[in-house]
């Protein structure tokens, strides 16, 4: 799920037409905003190490900008 979800914001980087934006934004309007997540022990397991990993490359300024970020994935596209 988690490959499913990084896919999906990668397309969403590259979305230029805002009304597919506002689209999408409606969706998403209709998930309850109270729906409950739980986490299996392995998932958040990884998810803290993801966090622990990314907290030492902000303070080691491993970090891109949200162009460098734009500009890789425009570039993988094609």
């Amino acid at each position: 799920m988690q490959a499913q979800k990084l896919d999906l914001i990668a397309r969403l980087m590259d979305i230029e037409d805002i009304s597919i934006l506002e689209k999408l934004k409606e969706v998403l309007k209709s998930v309850p905003s109270n729906q409950k997540y739980s986490l299996e022990a392995d998932e958040e397991g990884w998810l803290l190490h993801s966090l622990q990993e990314s907290e030492a490359d902000y303070k080691a300024g491993r970090v891109h900008s949200q162009q460098e970020v734009e500009a890789f994935f425009k570039a993988k596209k094609h």
